[in-house]
């Protein structure tokens, strides 16, 4: 490099870190967010899917492998994967709601008392729809809840199945 251009980049690095904007603007909020959303919408649905898979091939070996295994203790870790999907779930469904509150807060600064344009987040926290929310959220608790219950009988069971070891 030549020494000109050496002596030029740290001012052509400060002029454009001076350029550089800190400020976000409430659209660009919003659409950071939503995105954050929809990310943690997919993990919680990757989750599920591979939890599934990984669940159904633990008990599969251990079924497979029934009389040559040597640690009884082997057939709670569905179970474990089970809870631990689900509390990573629930951390998910947690910071979405955080995420919908702020924006809500963005809604209400953009739009205010329009009722005409209420804004998604704001739209969801009417009476009917946080009604809707909040069953949804219980329905997912019970189904997990279940599916830990049923984990743990059928591993107990083969717990107690299996030889001592």
């Amino acid at each position: 490099m030549s020494r000109s251009l050496l002596k030029r980049l740290p001012q052509q690095i400060h002029h454009r870190n001076k350029e550089m904007k800190t400020e976000l603007t409430h659209l660009e909020q919003y659409k950071m967010l939503r995105e954050e959303i929809m990310h943690h919408i997919k993990e919680i649905s990757r989750l599920e899917s591979w939890g599934a898979v990984a669940v159904a091939s633990v008990y599969t070996w251990l079924l497979l492998n029934d009389k040559s295994i040597s640690r009884r203790y082997l057939w709670f870790i569905p179970s474990c994967i089970i809870l631990i999907c689900a509390t990573r779930c629930y951390i998910s469904t947690a910071r979405i709601y955080m995420i919908a509150k702020y924006l809500a807060r963005i809604e209400e600064a953009e739009f205010g008392k329009d009722s005409h344009l209420p804004g998604w987040e704001r739209y969801l926290r009417r009476p009917d729809s946080r009604a809707l929310s909040t069953a949804s959220f219980i329905a997912a608790a019970l189904i997990w809840t279940i599916i830990f219950a049923t984990s743990m009988t059928v591993s107990w069971f083969y717990y107690h199945k299996s030889p001592m070891g």
